[in-house]
């Protein structure tokens, strides 16, 4: 999840092609053999949202399940950008932290106390 110097929070609506289509969410994806999941916030970052600035990961939350783990990094950004979206997204808001808009992704809902007790929005 990207939160701007401006203490906005960048959301993304699913398209069809993917898990629960029409909510939103966060731009995110897996990890490639190889790569660490840092590296990997990175390279979603650049392919779902265009995004190549500079970024400060923040590890939130990590959920384990049996087959693969699931990590939420806190990306630090200077300021809002216009994120380019590739296929798996078919629009984008900046919303003030603390706001959630309407249809929020089910894994979003499961973080949204722990990213509320670190004081951002989501």
């Amino acid at each position: 999840m990207f939160l701007s110097g401006d203490d906005t929070v960048l959301w993304v609506l699913r398209s069809d092609t993917g898990d629960e289509p029409n909510t939103w969410a966060f731009p995110g994806g897996g990890v490639e053999v190889g790569e660490s999941a840092e590296e990997a916030a990175i390279r979603e970052s650049f392919e779902e949202c265009g995004f190549r600035g500079n970024v400060n990961l923040r590890l939130i939350d990590v959920q384990v399940y049996p087959d693969f783990k699931y990590y939420t990094f806190l990306g630090v950004v200077d300021s809002e950008f216009e994120p380019t979206l590739n296929d798996e997204h078919t629009d984008w808001q900046w919303l003030p932290a603390g706001e959630f808009p309407a249809d929020i992704h089910p894994g979003i809902q499961q973080l949204q106390n722990k990213v509320e007790d670190l004081g951002i929005a989501a």
